[in-house]
């Protein structure tokens, strides 16, 4: 899991013109991230399902894509029921590559859809730091995803909550 702290505290999640901007294959990203995810999910009970059909590229930094894919995915690990699946799909739409991620949970109340990017925002508040992280991860994503002109948005999926990550492709 690692110190959040680093994380919050970094440089490279601030100044835009320090980021840097280097190809990165997306759909490998991702599916390396997935495999690293495999014993946290077996461990909670779920499967992660990865889908990709074709290699997409984006300029970016690699570590601040990798902390925003592997923070949403993170997350819908934690809130997937046991014997259910995480589905994770990298595709082109247009101009852009997308990442999404979906779970089979509960999802979160319509009201805090528009928060749930915000930083140390928890929609269960009961929830300790040990069950649940201190409502971090997404606003690093979400902070990550802006820096490479993005953006990052959630929905309902019914069951479940879907991530979708949206980023400028290389062509």
């Amino acid at each position: 899991q690692g110190d959040w702290s680093s994380d919050v505290c970094s440089s490279d999640l601030g100044d835009p013109n320090s980021l840097r901007r280097d190809p990165v294959r997306l759909d490998e990203l991702v599916q390396q991230l997935v495999q690293e995810s495999e014993i946290e999910a077996v461990a909670r009970g779920c499967e992660l399902l990865y889908r990709s059909h074709e290699a997409l590229t984006v300029e970016g930094d690699p570590e601040l894509l990798r902390r925003a894919v592997e923070n949403v995915i993170r997350n819908a690990i934690r809130h997937s029921p046991a014997g259910r699946t995480v589905e994770i799909a990298v595709e082109r739409r247009e101009s852009k590559a997308i990442v999404q991620v979906r779970d089979f949970g509960p999802g979160v109340p319509e009201e805090a859809l528009p928060r749930l990017f915000d930083a140390f925002y928890r929609v269960e508040k009961d929830r300790g730091r040990s069950s649940g992280g201190i409502g971090l991860g997404l606003s690093i994503a979400r902070r990550a995803i802006e820096l490479h002109k993005g953006s990052i948005r959630a929905r309902n999926a019914n069951p479940g909550l879907e991530v979708e990550l949206e980023l400028p492709r290389q062509m």
